[in-house]
């Protein structure tokens, strides 16, 4: 019951199921408290009905032959008178031989065996012993008895005290009577008692079923109780672990996302790197042809000197057209046709020795940068043509001016 108590759970919100969980536990403990109690009350009425039914077989045994010996006493008083009807002259007695020795009481003066009147036993052949009666009519007797303790009795019993006067019998019978009315009245209350043990152990019965029921329904619902903290602890866990779930695939789809539309714009700008890398493969052919034209011009004015000025300064004018703009070009034309030779010379050499080495830095740009960088690398080779054209120019004019001169 303490280890019950101490288990009690924890009070809840008046109405939830906790607390009603909680009512219920207290209610099937006090229940539990009754039964024990009742239990208890049962064990020692239980122990009372052994006591009592013993001694109550033992109070009919001990009537049943008091019975037998009154009725066989009644009808020995007119044996003699029976005995002379039947036999002419007769006499005759009848002696009720019982093998029961009469309950004795303890007496200093009458006890021990008897070795005066050396009575013996029919069938031991042993001695007599000296006891006082104290049983019915027959209390305050002195009688000789076998005194064989162990093993069979022969149920000898020999009178020393003759029988006591009627009055003095019947004052012993009236005092016996009132004994045993006693002791019949307690047995019939030990009977009432037997009944009701009977009916509560019936009831014993019932409650120790109820009981059993009652602490299965108890452990049910602490089991309930439990497993229902279980589930919620999991059901939270499980939440927990679905949030980091959603979390962790959303992020994975968002860098998918980025990773994709990271791709279609590096593919794209790739794209347009190609483009302008065969943009500017194809300025550099052209380029390089144009450079071709003007060596070969250049290589056949120096084998024919004979030819005019104007047709020499025809290449170099083509090369100051292609990285100048329309008025570099038109003074690079006018420069080309009055110049001379040397001129012509200093303008190849400007264009030869510049404009690969800008051409090529571009192509080296267009394949190690993206798309921004391609687009400064171009604006910087515009930029060093355009420069380049403005110093031929002028060591064109120059040339122009010392031929004139």
């Amino acid at each position: 019951m303490d280890n019950a108590k101490e288990s009690l759970p924890a009070q809840g919100v008046p109405g939830s199921p906790a607390s009603q969980n909680v009512c219920l536990f207290q209610r099937n403990i006090r229940l539990l408290k009754l039964l024990w109690s009742r239990l208890c009350k049962m064990g020692d009425l239980e122990k009372l009905m052994s006591s009592r039914s013993t001694e109550l077989v033992s109070v009919l045994v001990q009537r049943k032959d008091e019975s037998i010996e009154r009725t066989f006493k009644g009808v020995a008083r007119h044996s003699h008178e029976v005995f002379s009807e039947l036999v002419q002259g007769g006499r005759g007695y009848l002696v009720m031989m019982k093998k029961k020795i009469p309950n004795t009481t303890e007496e200093s003066d009458f006890e021990g065996l008897e070795t005066e009147l050396l009575v013996l036993c029919n069938e031991h052949g042993k001695a007599a012993e000296r006891r006082v009666a104290f049983q019915g009519i027959h209390t305050g007797r002195r009688f000789l008895c076998c005194a064989e303790k162990e093993g069979r009795n022969c149920g000898l019993v020999e009178w020393i005290d003759p029988a006591w006067p009627n009055t003095l019998e019947n004052a012993l019978s009236k005092l016996w009577f009132m004994y045993e009315q006693s002791k019949r009245d307690r047995t019939e209350e030990n009977l009432l008692h037997s009944f009701a043990v009977h009916d509560l152990t019936q009831e014993k019965k019932k409650l120790q079923e109820s009981y059993e029921k009652l602490v299965e329904d108890v452990n049910g619902i602490l089991d309930a109780q439990e497993r229902r903290a279980e589930v919620e602890r999991k059901y939270v866990e499980t939440n927990k672990l679905q949030e980091k779930y959603d979390m962790v695939k959303n992020l994975a789809a968002a860098q998918a996302n980025v990773i994709r539309n990271m791709k279609l714009k590096l593919a794209e700008e790739r794209k347009n790197l190609q483009s302008h890398i065969d943009e500017l493969k194809k300025t550099v052919e052209e380029s390089n042809v144009k450079l071709q034209g003007v060596k070969a011009i250049i290589n056949g004015s120096a084998a024919d000197d004979e030819l005019p000025a104007h047709v020499l300064c025809g290449g170099a004018a083509e090369v100051a057209l292609f990285f100048a703009g329309p008025g570099a070009v038109a003074e690079a034309e006018d420069a080309l046709f009055f110049g001379g030779p040397g001129v012509v010379a200093e303008a190849e050499e400007a264009l030869f020795f510049a404009s690969p080495s800008v051409i090529a830095e571009a192509e080296e740009a267009l394949f190690f940068t993206g798309p921004g960088a391609v687009a400064e690398e171009e604006d910087a080779l515009c930029a060093g043509a355009v420069a380049a054209a403005p110093a031929a120019e002028e060591d064109l004019l120059a040339g122009v001016a010392a031929s004139g001169s």
